[in-house]
């Protein structure tokens, strides 16, 4: 996004603060929803693993003519007796006896009948199974669209929190300090010296000359190549065809090639056209912006060198 000027910057600037902090807010919202439905999608793995085991173990029990309760300690029961079987060792041989082994035992057993008695029927089993992989199908269902629209809001967060950034970076730069000044109340010296401070920014080397006996040019601002006589006039009302006269007269006498005139208001049609017969540019209001920005590649002279 570019803007011509300051206040379109801090404008931009700001409605990307607002967009940011609403793209947040939904980021957030959508971060806490997935949440939920993972943790949904959880639980009903876990009861669906409950329920199919339940129902593997008792077909194993019926194929193979186990008990029920030996096919539940086959598989429900596998956690408590890894978890007991150390505790049970350990006491065994701390107590030099076969006590540790019976305790495990015991507790097999209990846990066991306790598991095999809670357990609803084949019937009731098979249902829950069917419930809850329907269930785990619909917050499925419900969390692949929210990831989704989570990854979107995201990337477009990541590009609005660019943009911020972007923009941060140019209204604190010093060129966008110089567009921020209030430059068009500027008056004599002060305009002056805000005009070297932008010539400095653009990378130009600037003289600046004595505030009397200057033989009517302010500042010389060179490239390196090129030397250009400037006379600068913050003025309230039009600028006639003095400064134009004295621009063009300083050019020999600062050793330049080019004049230019500039001022923070207007022209004379006067002025214009004695400047367009010298070779002479002229910057106004409207230009100074674009100038300070660097948008303003033509600001000098391209007719034939003045002095040379």
């Amino acid at each position: 996004m570019k803007a011509s000027n300051t206040t379109e910057r801090h404008r931009a600037f700001q409605q990307a603060l607002g967009e940011r902090a609403e793209r947040t807010a939904v980021v957030k919202g959508l971060r806490s929803q997935v949440r939920t439905a993972r943790a949904e999608v959880r639980l009903h793995k876990r009861r669906l693993w409950r329920w199919s085991t339940i129902l593997r173990a008792r077909r194993i029990a019926d194929q193979t003519g186990l008990t029920r309760l030996g096919a539940m300690l086959s598989f429900g029961l596998a956690a408590p007796v890894i978890i007991s079987l150390p505790s049970a060792l350990l006491l065994g041989i701390s107590t030099g006896t076969t006590i540790g082994l019976t305790s495990l035992l015991v507790v097999v057993c209990i846990v066991g009948s306790i598991h095999m008695l809670s357990a609803p029927s084949d019937v009731r089993a098979q249902a829950n199974v069917l419930l809850t992989e329907k269930s785990l199908a619909t917050s499925t269902a419900r969390l692949d669209p929210l990831k989704t629209e989570l990854e979107i809001a995201d990337a477009k967060l990541a590009a609005v929190t660019s943009l911020v950034e972007e923009l941060g970076s140019i209204i604190s730069s010093r060129r966008h300090q110089l567009l921020a000044t209030n430059w068009r109340a500027m008056r004599g010296i002060e305009f002056e010296r805000f005009l070297e401070a932008v010539f400095s920014e653009l990378g130009y080397k600037v003289e600046t000359t004595p505030t009397s006996g200057d033989q009517g040019v302010d500042l010389v601002v060179s490239d390196g190549k090129i030397r250009i006589a400037i006379q600068i006039k913050g003025y309230e009302h039009s600028v006639g065809n003095d400064a134009v006269q004295q621009a063009c007269a300083g050019v020999r006498f600062h050793r330049c090639h080019q004049a230019a005139v500039i001022t923070n208001s207007h022209f004379t049609a006067s002025a214009k056209a004695l400047a367009k017969a010298n070779q002479c540019r002229l910057i106004d209001q409207q230009q100074i912006e674009p100038l300070i920005a660097g948008e303003l590649d033509d600001w000098r002279p391209t007719w034939s060198r003045i002095g040379a």
